[in-house]
């Protein structure tokens, strides 16, 4: 996810999920002290249940930027806040993983690297709220499972050269959570986030300020039917798009 600007005016509009970069941006003072047992309670994976539109202005040009947060995933412990989010970034996906070292102060849960957030449960429904912004309920839940299928070779093809001739590339989905360029040379690694995928390329650090590393890439994944090949041969169709108003990339599996 690009850094934001630091001279903004936001105005956030909830509409059914927010990444908490933006969501526990720094805040005011905190509530007043609470009880040890609220962050036991908090420990294990949550998803969000609402997403978030964000307008931020640059104040000395008056460039405006928009974001909508659609999918959060949160996965804490008793020390550590590590979320996973996917953000639509104009017209383009976008997705980050921060990981960062939290305490309960009060009713809030707080961090040295700007996580603060008031936190309300009831039931297995986690509601986390900033001062003067919405509330962003979460619910408990995973990221979801890697389809089976996901799991082999994807070829497909470039667009043509100058000569008019196209190039086949592909993409290895392996078990572990790493893929490779097809031909057996490493990539990366990826994480599968609903109908999200996710891929981060080569050896990525976490901004120290922020505990913030971004995603090379966020692509939003559809299966096709499979297509019939020699000898009644069955070759699965996957697509993926970079954003709705991105180029569909049709790969198929070997």
């Amino acid at each position: 996810m690009p850094r934001r600007p630091h001279s903004l005016r936001h105005r956030h509009r909830q509409s059914a999920t927010l990444g908490l970069a933006v969501l526990l941006a720094a805040c005011g003072t905190l509530p007043p002290p609470a009880t040890p047992a609220s962050g036991t309670r908090l420990v294990g994976e949550w998803v969000s249940v609402d997403t978030v539109e964000v307008t931020a202005q640059i104040e000395e040009t008056g460039e405006v930027f928009f974001w909508t947060h659609l999918r959060t995933h949160l996965a804490i412990t008793d020390s550590t806040w590590t979320e996973t989010s996917v953000t639509l970034s104009n017209t383009r996906l976008e997705g980050s993983r921060t990981a960062v070292p939290y305490r309960i102060a009060g009713d809030s849960v707080v961090s040295d690297h700007g996580l603060r957030a008031a936190v309300s449960l009831q039931g297995d429904t986690l509601t986390l709220t900033s001062p003067g912004d919405d509330a962003v309920r979460y619910v408990r839940g995973t990221m979801g499972e890697v389809p089976p299928d996901l799991l082999r070779l994807w070829v497909g093809l470039s667009p043509p050269d100058a000569a008019g001739v196209p190039a086949e590339f592909g993409f290895r989905f392996n078990a572990d959570g790493t893929f490779d360029n097809g031909w057996g040379e490493p990539s990366g690694t990826y994480v599968v986030f609903g109908p999200y995928l996710l891929l981060r390329e080569g050896l990525a650090s976490p901004d120290p300020r922020n505990g913030m590393t971004p995603f090379r890439s966020v692509l939003e994944m559809e299966s096709g039917p499979a297509l019939e090949g020699p000898a009644d041969a069955r070759y699965p169709v996957l697509r993926l798009r970079g954003g709705p108003e991105e180029p569909l990339l049709t790969l198929y599996g070997r």
